[in-house]
This record gives structure tokens, sequence and C-alpha cells, in this order.
């Protein structure tokens, strides 16, 4: 496996799943810095600094970026024309990306070029796991997400539990003081149960959605 995506709604375990799978390679003595890497986005800062954090307590150490271009400028270096592996991360096995929804359009192709980067140089593949919503508040697909799930070669798409009748969600449901938000309103709003619920279909409301 290289490269696998955990997406679906807020509240539904994608962040979650992504600390297991640190924690597993912990157990198995593995150190962050020389076998892995974990990135979190810069405007995530629910649960502290430079951390993955999830809403019912687990935290790992990560470091937070403002853009895709960060990830090549700490793994990668360039000699001529042609990028390198930094000889610090040449025995990486793994690579760990939350909130891939808010970075540019071009982390897809940076995920990528990293995956071919890695097997060219030392024949062997990176595992790389990205975590983010597939869809933002409105029901729509969320930034640049559709196209990583386009490079992934496993998508897990996770389920919430709708906070109205308690069936499964896919659905981020916004709410500012109790009322729904326009379609219209910005997009990229962090926040957590103050802001957001997990709501199914049915239960999903926004107001001033265009008609097809």
């Amino acid at each position: 496996m290289t490269i696998e995506v955990e997406t679906g709604p807020m509240f539904s375990g994608k962040t979650t799943e992504l600390i297991r799978l640190v924690k597993r390679l912990e157990w198995g003595h593995k150190e962050q810095n020389t076998d892995f890497l974990v990135f979190n986005h810069y405007n995530d800062k629910r649960y502290g600094e430079n951390v993955l954090g999830t809403h019912d307590g687990p935290k790992v150490p990560a470091i937070a970026l403002k853009n895709s271009h960060e990830i090549m400028e700490i793994l990668t270096e360039k000699v001529g024309e042609e990028f390198h592996i930094k000889p610090e991360f040449l025995n990486l096995t793994a690579l760990f990306i939350d909130e891939a929804q808010f970075f540019d359009d071009d982390l897809p192709r940076v995920i990528d070029f990293l995956d071919r980067l890695y097997l060219r140089t030392r024949n062997d593949q990176l595992s790389i796991y990205i975590a983010g919503l597939d869809k933002d508040f409105r029901g729509e697909p969320y930034g640049c997400m559709p196209r990583i799930e386009a490079y992934a070669h496993k998508v897990n798409k996770f389920k919430g539990i709708c906070s109205v009748c308690g069936e499964d969600s896919d659905y981020t449901q916004r709410l500012v003081n109790g009322d729904v938000p326009s379609f219209d309103d910005p997009v990229d709003v962090v926040g957590a149960q103050e802001l957001y619920q997990s709501r199914c279909r049915s239960h999903h409301e926004i107001k001033n959605s265009p008609q097809p």
C-alpha cells in the first residue's frame, strides 16, 4: 500500500485512524523525524500547536504546514533540474497528512511525485496516509480531496452518527449560533462541537443552495 485516504464527515474517526497508525509505528520502535513524519495544516490549532489531535483526546506531535510545497522543502533537495530525497529521509517508511482539505491544489501532485520518487530512488514504496473531509459544510466536494482520492490506492470512507436521528451520517452540518448557514458563507472555518455536527442526508440543512 502506498497512498491511503481516510475521509468522511467530521466526528467520524478519520484522525483517530491516523493516530492509531502512528501509534502502531511507535510500538514497533519507529521514531518521528527518522522513520516517519506527521503533518497537519497550520489552520488547525483546535487541540494545540504542532499536534495531531482528536475530539476525544488522543494527540501526537505534528509539523504544522501552510502549503504543500513545504513538504517538498522538508523531504527533498534540488540538484540541477532534478529533485532528490535528502539523505536523512531516505529510510522514511511513512508519511501522515491530516486536514488535507485545507491544503492548496498542488498537494495531490506532491503526494504522487513523492510516491514515485521514493519508489525510483530506493526501489521501495513510501506509505502515505492522508485524512480530510470529503465534503464541506454545504455538502460540496472539499478542496483538493477529490483529486487526492483519484491518486490514492485505497480510500476508506468513514461515517459519523447523525446528531438528529442517530443514523449513519455523511455530512458535516455547520451551525452559527444555532442557525443554519448560507451556501455563500466562507468554506474554511475551523471549529469543533461549538460549530459543527455530523448529520445524515435527510437532516443536513443549508440556506440558498443553488438549483441545478
